[in-house]
């Protein structure tokens, strides 16, 4: 579907669909690694994990900056005017908080791990330089304690981000959430 489908329907593009659906896949996936590394004894298995969460997390900067990029060229679809005009702001600070932690979240996962003196590897294959010129225990903690704070923000986010979907799908009974499901022929 080309962009002037999607906006005469009112659908976000094909890429825009694709994008989000991905990286929700996968932001959900490593939030949910990331919370049970807490609780896994050190090991081998507990370090694939965490390389694991490394690899995956900080691909998401790059699919945010391909979303951002995408966005600029093809605008968000314009909210039912039935929506009153201070809730389409908050849907839209809601929409910023969102596209904040998806950047935020990895940054500070990898500041965190340079800190440490541990390498990322971005996608498990280039590795991210490290901003530090020693490991600075204190400085990780700090970031340890951003990237879990913002974890649990992301996760509130997320939850309030589908239950809104799902009232204006059920209870408003408008088109929010369907232009941004695939569209089945």
């Amino acid at each position: 579907m080309v962009a002037n489908e999607a906006s005469a329907r009112n659908d976000y593009t094909s890429i825009a669909k694709l994008l989000h659906w991905f990286m929700a896949a996968l932001l959900i996936g490593v939030w949910i690694v990331g919370f049970l590394l807490d609780d896994m004894p050190k090991g081998p298995d507990k370090m694939a994990m965490v390389n694991l969460h490394k690899a995956v997390g900080s691909t998401v900067i790059v699919l945010v900056g391909l979303r951002i990029v995408w966005r600029l060229f093809h605008p968000v679809p314009r909210l039912p005017d039935s929506i009153p005009p201070v809730l389409q702001l908050l849907a839209r600070l809601g929409q910023f908080l969102l596209y904040g932690l998806m950047i935020g979240m990895p940054v500070s996962g990898w500041l965190m791990s340079s800190a440490f003196g541990y390498p990322v590897m971005m996608a498990g294959i280039i590795e991210m330089p490290n901003p530090f010129s020693a490991p600075d225990p204190e400085l990780a903690q700090a970031f340890a304690k951003a990237h879990g704070l913002m974890a649990w923000i992301l996760a509130l986010t997320v939850i309030a981000h589908i239950a809104l979907a799902l009232k204006h799908h059920f209870f408003a009974k408008n088109d929010v959430l369907l232009r941004m499901l695939p569209r089945l022929r």
